[in-house]
């Protein structure tokens, strides 16, 4: 926990700041100013690492310098090309994420899901696949799910695995269908308990309102019942044989005519998923829905209406690739030239340990740290997801306060800073974490702390840093 020594430290450089500001702060390296070509090339390196990948590990700037920006982007976006050992090697101890259903059920729900919790900041830390691993957290936010709810945390495993992480780089309406088949979906929407004559609205509105067309995308209360009707009859299997596994009972499903955003449905249809998946993800709305909450995750909160108009655009252009998606936002004058953007918890711890070469288990001991801070991954009980913008998490300040100095004081079980290759000064420190120089207020204010597990957490507590 933070002492009085620490808290005045943290608090002078807040006052100092103008911590209550900090969504108009932009450090000095990437401020407009910045002289001359180097300068340019420098803060376009620290901006792509800032938003495409958990925060810069300590080699990252001068090997990204080295290769350049588009070189890197191309590189993050051909994953499998990657090689990954550590990451790989410490997450292939988790047995549990090679499970299927119903192998799944021989575990408990706690033993997975902390399992599958751990895995997902051992990557997050780890990976060289950055951007990969970024779009997986954004996928998981997109279509959420809470592990609470039911047998979720055992069917989460294989939803991570088999429809986030294996469509989270290919088309979006591949990705839609494989969360509308996915038995961890069907539970926590009650899509399984959705059948003729008795229809259940959950999931399709939720597919309408967040995972396609979003809130303002024109549908009707009118849309949402007729598309509950057209998903009926899809299950999650019980029993022995085959539990947790998605089945289509034709004689659930409803095939009476319907009519879902003015198309006709006939009659007759076996099965009505595909076509309706079809018709909201080529929907004019969702795209604009997708650029939109895209660019809000790399650009800003409040991205500029040209960028997500021309994004939305490449959405329809290639049938809703995701990487061609995320070419146009990287390669966009808004993506160059945006602002800081408030860090999320998990963003926030993870990059702490990534830009201080620390190390951890991603096991119980961070986990308890990630629900102090408010984000623990597969924790949030709504389908919208975590929130993403500092309207939500800015006042959630002092946790990661206490985060950094446990962290320094070595009070997280089986995790660690790296203390011994710290920098050891504050002007150091400062330089190494935010990319400039100390400034006059902040030697006032460092004066009084010399030792590196004084110094570190008082810089990670930096307002400039809670951004990216």
């Amino acid at each position: 926990m933070v002492n009085r020594r620490h808290f005045l430290g943290m608090a002078g450089i807040a006052t100092a700041a103008g911590l209550s500001a900090c969504s108009r702060w932009m450090p000095t390296g990437r401020a407009a100013s910045a002289a001359g070509e180097a300068g340019r090339a420098a803060q376009a390196v620290r901006q792509a690492l800032n938003r495409l990948t958990f925060g810069p590990a300590p080699d990252e700037l001068d090997r990204v310098s080295g290769i350049g920006v588009n070189a890197f982007l191309e590189e993050q976006l051909a994953p499998d090309s990657i090689t990954d050992f550590q990451a790989a090697f410490k997450v292939r101890r988790i047995e549990s994420l090679a499970l299927g259903a119903p192998g799944v059920y021989d575990f408990t729900s706690e033993e997975l899901i902390a399992d599958l919790r751990r895995a997902t900041i051992l990557r997050a830390v780890y990976s060289r696949r950055q951007l990969f691993e970024v779009m997986v957290e954004f996928w998981n936010d997109h279509f959420n799910i809470y592990s609470e709810k039911g047998d979720c945390a055992q069917l989460l495993v294989v939803h991570d695995r088999d429809v986030i992480r294996q469509n989270a780089f290919g088309k979006f309406r591949d990705l839609v269908t494989a969360v509308a088949k996915s038995p961890a979906m069907l539970v926590y929407l009650d899509g399984k308990a959705n059948v003729s004559g008795n229809p259940n609205e959950n999931f399709a509105r939720e597919l309408l309102e967040l995972h396609t067309l979003g809130l303002d995308g024109g549908y009707t209360q009118a849309d949402v019942r007729e598309a509950a009707r057209a998903l009926t009859g899809w299950r999650v299997r019980e029993g022995l044989i085959g539990r947790g596994r998605p089945d289509f009972q034709p004689d659930l499903h409803d095939d009476s005519e319907k009519v879902i955003l003015g198309t006709v449905f006939q009659t007759g249809a076996a099965n009505n998923l595909d076509r309706l998946i079809d018709l909201a993800v080529s929907h004019p709305a969702t795209s604009r829905h997708l650029a939109r909450k895209l660019c809000r995750r790399f650009i800003g909160d409040n991205p500029p209406a040209g960028v997500v108009e021309k994004v939305a655009n490449r959405f329809r252009e290639t049938d809703g690739d995701i990487r061609e998606v995320l070419r146009e936002i990287v390669h966009s004058k808004e993506f160059e030239v945006a602002g800081p953007k408030f860090k999320r918890p998990f963003r926030y711890a993870v990059s702490v340990l990534r830009a201080t070469g620390g190390d951890t288990d991603g096991g119980a001991g961070f986990q308890k740290q990630l629900k102090s801070l408010g984000q623990l991954p597969f924790d949030r009980p709504t389908p919208d997801g975590f929130p993403d913008g500092d309207g939500h998490w800015h006042a959630h300040v002092l946790p990661r306060w206490n985060f950094a100095a446990s962290l320094c004081a070595g009070g997280i079980k089986h995790t660690s800073a790296n203390l011994e290759n710290a920098p050891s000064t504050p002007e150091a420190t400062l330089q190494h974490l935010l990319g400039r120089p100390i400034k006059t207020f902040e030697t006032s204010t460092f004066a009084e702390f010399r030792e590196k597990s004084e110094i570190l957490p008082l810089a990670l507590c930096h307002p400039e840093f809670q951004y990216h």
